[in-house]
């Protein structure tokens, strides 16, 4: 490699910041656009015109933020940059061997690959959860918080990296006046093992494009414990909260972690169960009207499943428009059936809606047989109206 000089190692730098903003993906979570700041020093700018080389970092771990500050050599973005992580826990006394053999990217340091700070920062993240995760383990103060942490791995049948520890410690008097170290907030994150596969293909219609699933599925449970209380979010992929919505968490009642997680996953199991049924009804019997009047089909929705449109033409002297419409509760709820016109003077507007029943408790054939028989009717009806 040529000579690269600082201004073009500032482009690289940014590349490695817009790796971060968009597709920055560190332990469980993702970098947020605002979660990257430029900390300027007025006295470099004024003195020597340095700008964008201190940047603070709001790692997310944990369901928590940790506060990590990036310091780049003004005068040689090149070299490898300074960390400050803010918690006197991490590393309070730097050891570089111990560095470069857990953090390999420390040595590998090369700001022209783009992906070499998004890659450090996920490597120092795994140092600081290993930190974390030893303070739960020895000290035995914590024993019970350590136990709740390994039921979690056992009975949700969990590896290490699907769960998340941060401890927040501090300092308390106790009864005989003697300073005593107690956890002031514990936070977990936990990765439900739960299969989103069955649910229907993410289908976001936006002015008439469909865009695609954006990101990996992924189902997380967040725990955050403070003294007597304990506060629960659920974070979901955008297909699972587009097909799901925003679940209603069941109540907490001083269970075990490991318990309550184990409701949550099988509540959220029940749902895709039902939404996947819900949508292989739909999908029958839209194919299935399809199929009967195949010779007429306008449209038809084969991705939400929801509508589809054909011109009935199973009267000798007249033919119409139909519309099916599938609501989000078919099939409990009826299909809405409508009639257009496609003679009357009145033109579009001349429609008519057709109330034909649906048995969800019977086959597709048998329906679409009623609804058939049910147009032949209505529409009969529909040739001769007036206005």
């Amino acid at each position: 490699m040529g000579f690269i000089t600082n201004s073009e190692y500032g482009e690289h730098l940014k590349k490695n910041l817009d790796v971060l903003v968009n597709n920055g993906k560190i332990g469980l979570s993702k970098f947020a656009p605002d979660d990257i700041q430029s900390i300027p020093n007025k006295y470099l700018e004024v003195v020597k015109g340095y700008k964008f080389y201190h940047f603070c970092i709001n790692v997310p771990y944990a369901a928590r933020v940790l506060n990590w500050e990036v310091i780049f050599d003004p005068e040689d973005y090149s070299e490898l940059p300074d960390f400050e992580f803010n918690d006197n826990t991490f590393l309070p006394e730097p050891d570089i061997d111990y560095i470069a053999e857990n953090v390999p990217s420390w040595d590998a340091w090369d700001l022209t690959n783009s992906q070499s700070l998004l890659n450090i920062l996920n490597e120092f993240l795994v140092l600081y959860k290993k930190s974390q995760i030893d303070i739960l383990e020895k000290q035995n103060k914590f024993v019970n918080w350590k136990e709740q942490y390994e039921e979690l791995l056992t009975t949700l049948n969990l590896t290490a990296d699907d769960i998340e520890v941060h401890i927040e410690t501090k300092n308390e008097p106790d009864n005989s006046g003697n300073s005593e170290l107690i956890i002031h907030v514990l936070s977990f994150l936990i990765v439900l093992p739960i299969n989103l596969s069955p649910l229907p293909q993410y289908a976001q219609d936006e002015m008439g494009v469909i865009s695609e699933n954006p990101g990996d599925d992924f189902v997380q449970l967040s725990f955050l414990v403070k003294g007597r209380q304990t506060k629960i979010s659920l974070s979901i992929s955008p297909k699972a909260e587009l097909l799901m919505g925003k679940l209603r968490l069941p109540v907490f009642r001083n269970e075990t972690l490991a318990k309550y997680a184990l409701t949550v996953q099988a509540l959220i199991e029940s749902e895709i169960k039902s939404i996947a049924h819900q949508y292989e009804v739909r999908k029958q019997y839209l194919f299935t009207i399809n199929s009967r009047f195949s010779n007429s089909i306008v449209e038809c929705d084969t991705t939400r499943f929801s509508k589809i449109n054909f011109i009935f033409e199973e009267l000798e002297d007249y033919d119409c428009l139909v519309t099916i419409q599938l609501n989000g509760t078919f099939p409990h709820e009826a299909p809405k059936v409508k009639v257009h016109s496609l003679y009357c003077q009145v033109g579009s507007s001349c429609v008519r809606t057709v109330l034909c029943p649906y048995d969800p408790k019977t086959t597709a054939e048998e329906n679409v047989a009623v609804l058939r028989v049910r147009l032949l009717r209505d529409v009969e009806m529909f040739k001769n109206h007036t206005h």
